[in-house]
C-alpha cells in the first residue's frame, strides 16, 4: 500500500478504461490552473491495468476489431473541444500506429486499398489496448511536478466513509489488501459490470449442461466462451450485433478457416473443419447496416433544417404538459422532418429518381401536414422506384410479418439483403441515408441535451419513447459491423457454417434434456441445439449488479439508479438502469442528496453521451467534454483557488503553447 503525507490531496480513479484514463489526463492538464500548495496523489485502480483493460486486453486475437476508424479515435483534447480546460494535443490511434510502425489490422480486402496504418482502417482492440497503455505512460511522464500517479492492479471491493472525517474522506478497499487507501475524492469509471442472470438465463445455464451443452450470457466475446463449443456442435447465437461478429471471428479465422477473394470479386470461405454449426437469430432477424466508411463513393449534396419541429418547439414540449393529440402531432412532425431530409438528398443527388424537380417536391411536401395522405400520395406518385420510398416504421424490421417455407429460401433472401445494404453503403446511392442519419442524430442530440439539463421534464414517457426510437434508427443505419465483416458473413452463409433463422427466435424444451429452436420467420423449422450464446449487449444495471463495489454502495443508499429504458409490458427481463449523477458527475444518493466526494463517469450513468463509444478527434467530443468538466469540478470541490490568468493551451508532445482564458466559477465553459 502506498503511503502518502497527511497534507496530500488524494484522488482514486476506479477503472482504467478510456473514461478513467481520460479523467486522469484531464486532472493532470487542469491542475496547473489551480493554486495548489501541496502534493496531489492519484491512485489509478483496475485489475486489468497491466494488460490493457478488460475490453482491450493485449492477449485477445487481432481479428477482433473496434467499430471506430483508427484515424478518428484519440484520447487527447484538440482545439475543436469547447471545454474550460486546456488543450493538450496528441496523436490519434492511426498516427500513433504509424509512428511506431504498427499495423492497425490484417485484412486482404483492406490491404489492397489502404496502407497498414491508414486512418481509414479499423484497428484491432488489442492494438487500442497498446495505445491506451502508451497514453497512460505519456500522461504520467508529463504530469505536473506536484502530482504523482500510483497504479494498482487490484479490484476495488468497497468505498466507504472514513471514521476519521466522514463526509470529507473515503476509504477505498482493494481486494487482497488489509488497509484501505484514504481518499478525498473518488471517481467511479468501471464501465458496465455484469448484471445478475434473469430467470430465463438461469434456467438455460442449469438446463444446457445436462445435455452436454453450455450457456454463455451477454457480454464481450471471449476465447474461453468460444472454447466451450466444439467442432460441428449446433449452436444458437442470439443477437446479430457487434458481439455476434466477434464470435464469428473466434469460430472461423481463429480456428484456421480462410476467407478467399475470387477473380469475380466474390468472397468464399474455406472451412478448417473445426467450426461449429452456427444458427443465428435476433429480434429484427437482420444485422444492423454497416458503419459508414468515409471512402465510400457517396457525398452529401444537400443540407436541410427542420421545418416542423425546431429546437424551440422541442424545449416547449419538454417543459410544458401536452395532450395526446399534440404529442402525436409532435411525433409526426419529427417523422416529416426526417423524410424531408432524406428526399432532399435523394432527389438532389440524382434527379432521375423523382418525376418532378426537388424545388417542386419540397414545396408540395411541406405544404401538407406531416404524415398526411397528401404527403403519402406525393411520394407514391413522384418517387420513381418503390425501393427509394422511405418507410421509417418498417425500415428497421424488414422481416416483420414475413415467413419462409424452408430454410434455403431464407438464406438466399438474407444474403441478398446483407449484400444490398453493404454495396449500397459503398456506392454513390447512399447519400440519402447519410442525410437521414445526420438528421436523426441532430434530433437525438437535442433530446440528450435536454435530458442532461436537469430541468423538470413533462411528458416523460413520451420523450423516452421518441428518444429510444431515434436511437434505434441510428443503431440500425450506422451501428453495424464494418463492411468487410458483412461480406465475410455472406461467405459463411454460403459455406453452411452460418444458418440464419430470422426474427422471433425462441427456445422450446420438448423433453427433459433436449432444446430446440424455432422462429417466427421459419414457422415450420425446428433445430436441435446444444449450446446457446447470448451475443446481445449486457444491460446496464445498478440494483442487479454482480460487482461487489456497486452492491455495497447501492445497499447503503450511497448510489441510486434511474431507469434508462423502462421494462416493456411484454418483456420478462428487467429494464435498463443507470447510476444517477449530476451533470458534473457527482453521485446522487438514494435520499436525493448529492455527494461532494464521489463521482461517476461513463455510459452507465444517467448523463447521456450523444455519441457513445470512444472519443472522436476534431469533433468536439462530448466524451472529452464530460471528462474535462468532471475533472474541473473535482478540483474545484477541493477548495483550492484558480490561478489568474488561467491555464495554457497547446501540445505537450510538441511544446506548443498559447494563452487561453478558462477561469471563472463552476458554470463557466459548461454546456
Amino acid at each position: 500500500m502506498v503511503s502518502c503525507d497527511k497534507g496530500d490531496f488524494v484522488i482514486a480513479i476506479v477503472g482504467a478504461g478510456p473514461y478513467g484514463l481520460s479523467a486522469l489526463e484531464r486532472i493532470c492538464a487542469n491542475l496547473p490552473d489551480y493554486s495548489v500548495d501541496r502534493k496531489v496523489q492519484v491512485h489509478l485502480i483496475d485489475p486489468y491495468l497491466g494488460c490493457g483493460g478488460k475490453i482491450w486486453r493485449e492477449d485477445q486475437p487481432d481479428q477482433l476489431w473496434m467499430n471506430s476508424l483508427a484515424g478518428s479515435v484519440s484520447l487527447f483534447v484538440d482545439e475543436s473541444l469547447e471545454c474550460a480546460g486546456p488543450v493538450r494535443k496528441g496523436p490519434t490511434l492511426s498516427q500513433w500506429a504509424a509512428s511506431n510502425s504498427r499495423s492497425l489490422s490484417v485484412d486482404k480486402g483492406l490491404d489492397s486499398l489502404l496502407g497498414a496504418s491508414s486512418g481509414y482502417r479499423w484497428a484491432s482492440r488489442s492494438l487500442m489496448g497498446d495505445y491506451m497503455r502508451w497514453f497512460l505512460g505519456f500522461v504520467i511522464e508529463n504530469a505536473p511536478d506536484n502530482l504523482h500517479v500510483n497504479t494498482h492492479e487490484r479490484k476495488v471491493i468497497d468505498v466507504c466513509p472514513s471514521s476519521e472525517k466522514p463526509g470529507t474522506l473515503d476509504e477505498v478497499w482493494l481486494e487482497g489488501e488489509s488497509l484501505p487507501i484514504k481518499c478525498h475524492r473518488v471517481i467511479l469509471a468501471q464501465g458496465n459490470p455484469s448484471p445478475l442472470l434473469t430467470d430465463e438465463q438461469s434456467h438455460l445455464a442449469d438446463l444446457l449442461p445436462a445435455g452436454g451443452g453450455t450457456y454463455t450470457p451477454p457480454g464481450p466475446a471471449t476465447l474461453s466462451a468460444a472454447a466451450a463449443v466444439g467442432p460441428g456442435e449446433p449452436t444458437l447465437v442470439q443477437g446479430m450485433g457487434l458481439t455476434f461478429f466477434d464470435y464469428l471471428q473466434l469460430f472461423t479465422k481463429e480456428r484456421g478457416g480462410v476467407f478467399r477473394h475470387g477473380a469475380d470479386g466474390k468472397m468464399s470461405y474455406e472451412p478448417s473443419g473445426r467450426e461449429p454449426y452456427l444458427f443465428v437469430g435476433s429480434g429484427r432477424g437482420v444485422p444492423y447496416r454497416p458503419v459508414l466508411w468515409p471512402l465510400g463513393k457517396s457525398r452529401l449534396s444537400k443540407c436541410t433544417v427542420p421545418h416542423y419541429v425546431s429546437s424551440k418547439r422541442i424545449r416547449e414540449f419538454y417543459q410544458h404538459p401536452k395532450d395526446p393529440a399534440e404529442l402525436e402531432g409532435f411525433r409526426k412532425g419529427i417523422h416529416g422532418d426526417l423524410e424531408h431530409a432524406y428526399y432532399a438528398e435523394l432527389i438532389s443527388s440524382d434527379p432521375g429518381r423523382c418525376s418532378i424537380s426537388w424545388g417542386r417536391f419540397s414545396q408540395l411536401f411541406l405544404s401538407a401536414a406531416p404524415g398526411s395522405p397528401l404527403q403519402e400520395e406525393l411520394v407514391r406518385e413522384t418517387i420513381t422506384k418503390e425501393e427509394d420510398r422511405l418507410d421509417l416504421e418498417s425500415m428497421g424490421a424488414p422481416l416483420k410479418g414475413v415467413s419462409f417455407q424452408c430454410i434455403p429460401e431464407l438464406q438466399k433472401w438474407m444474403r441478398r439483403y446483407i449484400a444490398h445494404g453493404t454495396n449500397q453503403m459503398l456506392s454513390e446511392n447512399f447519400s440519402c441515408y447519410q442525410a437521414l442519419v445526420t438528421s436523426v442524430h441532430r434530433f437525438y442530440a437535442e433530446f440528450a441535451r435536454l435530458s442532461n439539463s436537469e430541468q423538470e421534464m413533462e411528458n416523460l414517457d413520451f420523450f423516452r419513447g421518441v428518444q429510444g426510437w431515434l436511437r434505434s434508427i441510428l443503431q440500425f443505419l450506422n451501428g453495424g459491423a464494418p463492411w468487410p465483416r458483412q461480406k465475410e458473413l455472406i461467405a459463411l452463409s454460403r459455406s453452411g457454417v452460418v444458418t440464419f433463422l430470422g426474427a422471433g427466435t425462441r427456445l422450446v424444451q420438448p423433453s427433459l434434456r433436449a432444446i430446440e429452436c424455432t422462429s417466427a420467420t421459419l414457422p415450420q423449422a425446428s433445430i436441435d441445439i446444444t449450446h446457446v450464446i447470448d451475443a446481445r449487449i449486457a444491460q446496464h444495471s445498478v440494483s442487479r449488479s454482480t460487482d461487489a463495489l456497486r452492491i455495497g454502495l447501492y445497499g447503503r443508499g450511497e448510489i441510486s439508479s434511474v431507469a434508462r429504458r423502462s421494462k416493456s409490458k411484454k418483456s420478462k427481463n428487467p429494464g435498463v438502469e443507470a447510476i444517477r449523477v449530476t451533470k458534473f458527475g457527482e453521485l446522487i444518493r438514494s435520499d436525493g442528496s448529492v455527494s461532494r466526494t464521489r463521482f461517476a463517469i461513463g455510459v452507465g450513468t444517467s448523463y447521456r453521451i450523444v455519441t457513445p463509444g470512444l472519443p472522436m478527434a476534431h469533433a468536439n467530443s462530448d466524451f472529452l467534454l464530460m471528462t474535462d468538466r468532471i475533472a474541473r469540478r473535482l478540483l474545484d470541490s477541493l477548495g483550492i483557488g484558480r490561478r489568474s490568468p488561467s491555464g495554457l493551451k497547446g501540445s505537450v508532445a510538441s511544446g506548443e503553447v498559447t494563452e487561453r482564458d478558462g477561469g471563472g466559477g463552476f458554470e463557466e465553459g459548461i454546456s
